[in-house]
Parts: C-alpha cells; structure tokens; sequence
C-alpha cells in the first residue's frame, strides 16, 4: 500500500532554495522555464519540523529515556561525539575513550581509517542506536580495559625491541672496527634481552588477540544496535552507509523536487542598503549595498510512502509507531515551508490545496497536469492557485479513468481553500453520437471533501489502519 500527497502552494516573492550563487533554483519542464525547489531541502524541512513541532507522538517514556528516542541525526562526526559522551556522561578517561571509540568505529566498519576522528561520508544514526552504543561500551569497560592494557603493552615492547635492535647494530658496528672480548659480552646480553623481549611481545600479542576476541561478542552487540530499525526519519528517508551497507535502509518515501506551474524565465532583483548608524548624517553614503535575487511561483509538490516498507524499516518500533511516524510525515510535509531567506522575505504560505490518495498499485505523480504551464487566459479568469488546481481535478481524474485498474485506488481525500475550482467542464466524449457535438459536461476530483488538514490525516490514517477505526467510518472513508 502507498500513501501519495499532491500540494498545490504559491508563495508571494521568495528565495525558498538557492544555488551556490544565491540564485533561487529553477529548471526546465515541459519547453518552459519553471521555478524549483529541491527534494533535499523539502525532507529536511519536513524532519527538522517533526522534530521541533512536536508532529510524532511520543511517550512520556520515549522522551525520557535516550535509549528510546525516535529520532536520528547525520553528520561526520559520530565518532567524536562518542568519545565526548564517554567522558561527560560515563566519567571515562578522555585518552582510553578515544581508544574505545576507534575500536567500535573500526571493528563496525563505520569509518575507513581508525585513526580519522571523521567519517568519510556523513552518517545517519539514530539517537536510541548511539545512546545503545555508549552504554554498551560503558556496559563492557572491563573488557575494554584489559585490552588496552595489552595494547599499550604490546606498543611499549616493540619500542623496546627497536631500540635494543639500535643497540646491537652499534656494538656490531664497533666490532667491525676493533673487536675485544668487552664488546663480545656485551653483544651476548643485548642478544639474550631481544629474544626474551621478543618472547615477551610474542606473547603479548597472543594476549591482545585474546582480548580482542572477548569482545567479539561486544561488537556483534554493536552491529545488532546498528542494525536496529526504529528511529522514525531514518525509517522514512532512509539511509546509505558505503563502508557497512549491511546497515543501509532503503527509504519508504520518494519526494520529488517542487515544480512551478506558471513560467518563470527570470528571477527579480532586490536592491538594498544598510546604513551606518554611527556615521554623520550630513555624509552621504551607505555602509554596505548588495542585491538579493527572488521569484514568486505556485508549486506542485508530490511524495509518497510505502507502507510496507515503513513497517520493515520500523520493524524494532512496533505498530504504534509505524501509524504514528505516517502521521507525523503528512503534518510535517504539508506544513514545513523551507527556511531559506525567511528572515528577508518571511513567506510561510500554507497550502492552498492538499490531495492525498491511498493506493495497492503503482504511484502515481500529477507532474504533467503542468506540462503545459499556466496560461494568460487561465490566470485573468481563475488566477494560477485557482487553474492550478482545476488543471490537477481534470489530469487526476483523466489518469484514474486511463489507468484505474492498475494504479488501484482505494481511496482519496482533499481540502482546500477554494473547493469551487475542484469542478471543471469538459467536452462529453460521446456528443457527437448524441447529436450534442461541444455540449459541455461539468466533473468534480473524485476525492472526497475534507474540512481540514486534520481531518484529512485522520481519514489516511483510518485507511491504512482500519483496526484503529470503527467500521462504519472506513467505509466512508473508502468510498
């Protein structure tokens, strides 16, 4: 089963995701320039509103205990933020931390040299796995300890070795020059300590290998941590790991890059000046001058989410979580608006329009409804949201007429804030046998009408868990 969002929202002058120049994105659709915003910057506004809004319900339990949070983060520096959590959290010694961590991070395959404190990508690791996986070091400490022990032992009897090995080869070079029967005696002793030195760092060795094969079952321990599925965006975005790709989690949903459905050939120019207070009045001149580039557009905005795969990547989570992870991804998707220039052009639009669609069959965007883009004609008689959002009603039901039997609809669900452009009018297909040649028909989206965002939710949610609804209220949901 998928969960598909179609999102009609037009936004007043904005520079919502720019390149590396400061130039709002933009790319090519259908012959016509059309403004864009990326699929990246869309998830990572829709997590990071998961997080601060408080969009997944959690327990009073999961939010007091670490090891339960269901949350994750990315970055380069896992390895770092063990060891710091080893010394401020478990009290341990910064030095042998360090040690730890490069034991963990190297033996896991989660960085590629152990003596790097970054990865060589960035990581995404769930907040309960790393929590886990400071307890389990704090958990076996001991074993860590005897270890290190032997490592630094092993590390002192090498330096050892090479420094007698430089005291044979003097005695020898000596010998070449003038040999006496002194330096034959002495060559003896600094012949039986390397071998009794070498004994030792034989022996030493077999000591490490043997600490380190009783933490074999340390770092199986590690890798089940890793593996564990239950951190909700890692579940829903997924996640790549090159060096251990036993750990990597195909995403349950694809968000595609927000398209405008009106042109947009050109960005705009803002010229600006900021003074300096401090500066005479009577001088003329501006402390600093600059321009900031932004557009004004209505996006179509698609994702989905496979259900079942949801479930396998949250497998360790249970069903309460599975239900509310989709539920915390509809409210954040629809309501996160990307954080870029908001301080300049504070543009946080809500949608105009929100289509969700619950399918058995394969996905389906409504990308092409906007192949064509929004015309003048259109605009002077409905405005872009208004014939953006008839443009979606007619492609949305023409493709559910071409290719119902296999996309396999099980139900729909829409709120808007203009439910009169959900109608449209549209030649009979059989006038002509009627006699009725370019009689005009009215349709509506077959999608049934919701209040609001939260009722929308709670219809997607009755759907994919009926269990959690009362009979007669799914049947209404489904038709």
């Amino acid at each position: 089963m998928k969960v598909e969002l179609h999102i009609l929202q037009n936004f007043a002058p904005s520079n919502l995701n720019r390149d590396d120049t400061g130039t709002p994105k933009s790319c090519e659709f259908g012959g016509y320039r059309r403004a864009r915003v990326s699929s990246q910057a869309l998830k990572r506004t829709a997590r990071t509103y998961a997080q601060k809004n408080g969009a997944l319900r959690i327990t009073e339990k999961e939010e007091n205990d670490p090891t339960l949070n269901p949350f994750s983060k990315g970055s380069m520096l896992f390895k770092t933020e063990l060891v710091t959590r080893l010394v401020k959290k478990s009290g341990k010694n910064e030095q042998e931390a360090r040690a730890v961590a490069d034991f963990i991070f190297a033996e896991t395959n989660l960085i590629k040299n152990k003596e790097d404190d970054k990865s060589g990508y960035r990581l995404v690791l769930g907040e309960a796995q790393f929590e886990q996986l400071r307890r389990l070091c704090e958990n076996h400490w001991s074993a860590f300890a005897d270890l290190l022990g032997n490592t630094e032992a092993e590390a002192k009897l090498k330096e050892a070795i090479k420094e007698t090995e430089k005291e044979k080869r003097k005695i020898e070079k000596d010998q070449k020059k003038k040999d006496t029967p002194e330096l034959q005696a002495k060559l003896k002793a600094v012949n039986d300590d390397l071998s009794k030195k070498k004994a030792d760092l034989e022996n030493a060795q077999k000591t490490v290998k043997a600490a380190e094969g009783n933490l074999k079952n340390v770092v199986k321990e590690a890798e089940t941590i890793l593996d564990t599925k239950s951190a909700a965006d890692t579940a829903m975005f997924g996640r790549m790991i090159t060096s251990a790709p036993q750990f990597s989690i195909d995403a349950a949903s694809q968000v595609s890059h927000a398209i405008s459905t009106n042109v947009v050939n050109d960005v705009e120019l803002d010229y600006f000046a900021a003074l300096d207070d401090l500066k005479d009045s009577k001088d003329p001149g501006a402390a600093h001058i600059n321009t900031a580039e932004f557009n004004s557009a209505c996006y179509y905005r698609y994702a989905n989410v496979d259900i079942e795969q949801l479930q396998r990547n949250l497998k360790d989570g249970g069903n309460d979580l599975v239900r509310n992870t989709l539920e915390a991804f509809l409210q954040a998707f629809v309501l996160a608006v990307p954080t870029g220039k908001q301080n300049t052009f504070a543009t946080p639009v809500p949608p105009s329009l929100v289509l969700a669609v619950i399918r058995d069959g394969a996905r389906c965007s409504l990308a092409n409804a906007f192949e064509k883009p929004i015309s003048d004609w259109e605009k002077e008689e409905d405005g872009i949201t208004g014939s953006s959002i008839r443009r979606l009603a007619r492609h949305f039901n023409r493709l559910e007429e071409l290719y119902g039997d296999f996309n396999g609809k099980r139900a729909a669900f829409v709120f808007t804030e203009e439910p009169e452009y959900l109608e449209y009018k549209e030649k009979k297909r059989d006038a002509e046998a009627d006699g009725e040649e370019g009689k005009k028909q009215t349709k509506k989206l077959a999608a049934k009408d919701t209040a609001s965002l939260k009722t929308l939710i709670d219809e997607v949610i009755g759907v994919v868990f009926p269990e959690d609804k009362p009979n007669g209220d799914q049947k209404g949901a489904a038709e």
